[in-house]
């Protein structure tokens, strides 16, 4: 059935998390839902190979809290029939949002022929949607780029095979394949893949302050806004954007709640190197956040890193918002 709004949510122009390999997990998912403003959540990009092996009780890349009702799982692969049988297991247990990663530009992906690899070969693309299609009864969305430079030429008619095959949703990061995150998300394509899929478009790229996701849904016309790393630098992001009178999220105590949310959801060998991920993330725009960002990535267990959190702010109490103090003092 088709959809009129992006993921069927029921807003005008919903906000969406982004699916972040190491990131968009149940701990950090919680914790942007306490501040509240996203709408749409997405799960980590899951292997389709892996989903179809690995028992569900054993996968950490499905955890979620009983609270998380209509999360959209992403899932990536190149084989039409695996692809599908991911997806029917996914309905299986529950799962009423499936999304296609087809813009996945990491090599180790490429190499398998998935991810935005799938853009250069359209006729396999459209057996992977169809193999989804007809494998899977809920939400349909697919998340792509503007594909390869050299295939230009292709890329409405892969928005229009999008929307013939039963895509519902597409979210388009409108950089080329070979760009990754460097210049400029180019926010004109996205106005255009809207007029070629014909089903709602959500733009993404680019979106790191509440004024960037006023420019884009004023400029592109875009039915959603998905945020990735604007929502790792500035967990409160969401809020802002709904709420302009919205306080400043405090980064001191976003870490301490997102170790205990680390250690509520995830297994004890995996709540580091996420702390570590995250914080590389949340340092970024923090005065003296080089600081932190290193104290944490040097730390060899999570009690040390946490105990280098509560040294660095400490020290530097002003340093989210551009305080004086320096680092050598932590």
């Amino acid at each position: 059935m088709p959809a009129t709004t992006p993921f069927g949510h029921p807003d005008d122009c919903p906000l969406v998390l982004a699916p972040m390999a190491e990131l968009s997990h149940a701990a950090f998912r919680m914790m942007l839902r306490r501040f509240g403003g996203c709408d749409v959540f997405f799960t980590e990009m899951l292997s389709a190979g892996r989903l179809v092996r690995e028992p569900a009780h054993r996968s950490v890349f499905l955890i979620q809290d009983p609270a998380e009702a209509g999360l959209v799982h992403q899932i990536v692969g190149g084989d039409p029939e695996l692809m599908g049988r991911a997806a029917a297991l996914l309905e299986s247990r529950g799962v009423a949002r499936v999304d296609l990663n087809m813009g996945c530009a990491a090599p180790r992906l490429i190499a398998k022929g998935q991810g935005v690899a799938l853009m250069r070969d359209p006729d396999r693309a459209r057996a992977v949607v169809t193999a989804v299609r007809r494998s899977f009864g809920g939400h349909l969305s697919a998340k792509i780029r503007l594909g390869w430079a050299e295939h230009a030429a292709g890329l409405p008619d892969f928005c229009r095979m999008l929307g013939a095959e039963g895509v519902q949703t597409v979210t388009v990061h409108p950089r080329w394949q070979h760009e990754k995150f460097k210049g400029r998300a180019r926010w004109d394509y996205i106005a255009r893949v809207s007029q070629w899929a014909g089903v709602p478009v959500v733009g993404n790229g680019d979106v790191l302050t509440a004024g960037d996701a006023h420019r884009l849904r004023a400029e592109t016309g875009c039915d959603g806004i998905m945020i990735g790393r604007g929502a790792a630098m500035r967990p409160g992001l969401f809020r802002e954007i709904v709420d302009p009178a919205a306080p400043p999220a405090d980064p001191a105590a976003i870490l301490a709640e997102f170790i205990a949310l680390l250690e509520r959801y995830l297994p004890a060998e995996r709540r580091l190197s996420r702390l570590k991920i995250f914080t590389h993330w949340l340092a970024q725009p923090l005065a003296f956040g080089h600081s932190l960002r290193t104290r944490v990535q040097s730390a060899d267990s999570l009690a040390e890193a946490r105990d280098r959190i509560t040294a660095f702010f400490a020290a530097c109490p002003t340093g989210a918002s551009g305080g004086a103090a320096t680092p050598d003092r932590i």
